[in-house]
């Protein structure tokens, strides 16, 4: 009955998150993309403490060191929150004066985790090293020998301890706690070590005693894991506190009502008009000063106010020099790119909104009614996940918007130009949602 119980547990464990994961695969649009599942194999030892053992904590006698190994896979809930299923197997060997035992055991059950390096160490911004705790529920299938003087005496598991004949293993609820790390070699593999210290409950079975203690073994391992998922996709697993805080304020974004977003866009807008008008303002100033000279540069701001007719000055009416002249040029080019608009995505999105379909249709009407018009397309994207992603992230965000205007609204290509920044280029240091965006940069 305990393993039917425990079976049950197991089977709704991966039941639940394979469901789970099928609904983070919807294109709902209001969850990130994380890789969430982890599998690995270890390898390591097992030492075990029963009542039958001559030392206190690391044996003399090397026969006591006897080799285990395990397959985990991991469910990985949140930054520093997951699930694991844990399959063990193994030998244990000890002796007290003129008695030993040997056993060999599987165990299965599954454990809870949590990270340490998120708990304690909350400044870190890209996690190398992840420090964690683990405490779960399982069960042990075990068949034991115990011996005295050479001879077997008791079994647990056996017919009888002479013939060593296989019955049924004894099964017991065991409570396995560990600690330990795991590295983050690359984007698809981490290494592990752990060392757990396996207590079984209420039971003093496993060395054929039946005295003081609760049988327990310890076990320390080594292993490699492997991440599963899209590799394009960061792991939910090294993700840090800091970028799991921005990854809170996205979706609590995303979940915000459509008239509270449309509310905080015309905030936006708004704030965009303001800084218009003071340029306007600035501009209405400057043609109603004085400038004797001409050279644009009004008379109260002028420090060479006789400048010769032509020469071209800074911001302090001086005359420049023929490099600055280059650079200057350069800066008037520029003027020539003036902003028509942007659009803005989702969290990890490429896909354009039915509203900002209609901007890149009044973007194709621009270039239809101005034939030596061309249009830059300019991908940007928030500041979470690594360089490399999000400049390929920005780069498709780019593509979507020029398909787009080329498939839908038969604009000919050689009238675009594709860039992207990544994140290198924010607008807003505050609300990354306005970072994730592309504009349309209109070059006359």
């Amino acid at each position: 009955m305990k393993k039917q119980i425990l079976l049950v547990l197991i089977a709704s464990f991966f039941l639940s998150n394979v469901l789970g994961q099928q609904d983070e695969n919807t294109p709902t649009g209001n969850k990130a993309k994380y890789n969430t599942w982890l599998a690995g194999v270890k390898l390591g030892v097992t030492i075990p403490y029963t009542d039958i053992m001559d030392y206190d904590f690391f044996p003399s006698n090397a026969k006591s060191y006897q080799f285990g190994w395990s397959a985990v896979v991991n469910k990985q809930i949140s930054p520093f929150v997951g699930l694991q299923a844990q399959f063990t197997s193994g030998k244990l060997y000890a002796e007290k004066s003129n008695r030993h035992f040997e056993s060999s055991f599987v165990q299965y059950g599954i454990n809870g985790y949590i990270s340490i390096t998120d708990l304690v160490f909350t400044n870190v911004q890209k996690k190398r090293i992840n420090l964690y705790f683990l405490v779960g529920l399982g069960m042990i299938d075990f068949r034991s020998v115990l011996y005295e003087n050479g001879i077997p005496i008791s079994d647990e598991g056996y017919s009888d301890p002479v013939s060593l004949e296989k019955n049924k293993a004894t099964s017991e609820f065991i409570i396995p706690v560990a600690i330990g790390a795991n590295f983050n070699i690359t984007k698809s593999i981490d290494l592990n070590i752990e060392t757990s210290l396996n207590s079984l409950v209420s039971s003093d079975k496993l060395d054929c005693t039946r005295e003081s203690r609760n049988d327990k073994y310890g076990y320390t391992s080594m292993g490699i894991s492997f991440k599963i998922g899209n590799s394009k996709n960061p792991h939910l697993a090294w993700i840090s506190s800091k970028e799991k805080q921005k990854f809170e304020e996205k979706l609590a974004r995303q979940n915000k009502s459509e008239i509270e977003l449309l509310s905080e866009d015309r905030d936006l807008l708004a704030t965009k008009v303001a800084y218009l008008d003071s340029i306007v303002n600035t501009n209405k100033q400057k043609e109603i000063e004085a400038d004797d000279d001409n050279d644009g540069v009004p008379n109260s701001r002028d420090l060479e106010p006789e400048t010769p007719r032509g020469e071209l000055v800074n911001f302090q009416g001086i005359g420049i020099s023929q490099k600055e002249t280059i650079v200057y040029i350069d800066t008037v080019i520029d003027k020539s790119k003036e902003l028509l608009f942007s659009i803005y995505f989702e969290f990890n999105s490429t896909t354009i909104s039915s509203s900002d379909n209609m901007k890149i249709a009044e973007a194709a009407k621009k270039l239809n009614e101005n034939l030596y018009y061309k249009i830059e397309i300019r991908g940007h994207t928030d500041e979470i996940g690594n360089e490399a992603y999000n400049e390929e992230l920005s780069r498709r965000r780019s593509q979507a918007v020029f398909d787009v205007l080329v498939k839908d609204f038969k604009i000919n290509p050689d009238r675009l130009i594709q860039t992207y920044r990544g994140k290198d280029d924010p607008l807003s240091t505050k609300d990354d949602y306005i970072n994730r965006r592309v504009d349309f940069i209109i070059q006359k």
